[in-house]
């Protein structure tokens, strides 16, 4: 997969995208989590540890939303925005963009 989730696509069962460089990654893990995670480990988790099975959408709204298998949400970034997207950047900072490039949300999870 790509550095980058769009609009109406998933991410669930440990998928992940990856920085451009093949340094960092952004998935769901198998528990339900989500993690922004580097060569010697995780830097980033929601700390959300029971929700085996669980799907991460970036909805049309711009919304970044982590749904359990019954469908009720998890998580979400409450955010809005036309044409967002959600990348995985070289500094290892994962981040929702507007169309427009404006942050939507963001982990801080940069390298420091």
């Amino acid at each position: 997969m790509s550095d980058t989730l769009h609009v109406g696509e998933s991410l669930q069962g440990d998928a992940r995208i990856t920085s451009a460089n093949g340094e960092f990654t952004f998935g769901v893990l198998s528990d339900g989590n989500m993690a922004v995670g580097a060569t010697h480990g995780a830097v980033w988790d929601a700390d959300i540890h029971d929700a085996p099975g669980a799907r991460l959408d970036l909805q049309a709204d711009g919304n970044l939303v982590l749904y359990s298998t019954d469908g009720k949400p998890r998580w979400a970034s409450n955010t809005s925005g036309q044409n967002a997207h959600l990348t995985v950047q070289d500094d290892r900072n994962v981040v929702l963009y507007n169309g427009d490039g404006a942050v939507l949300w963001s982990p801080n999870s940069y390298a420091k």
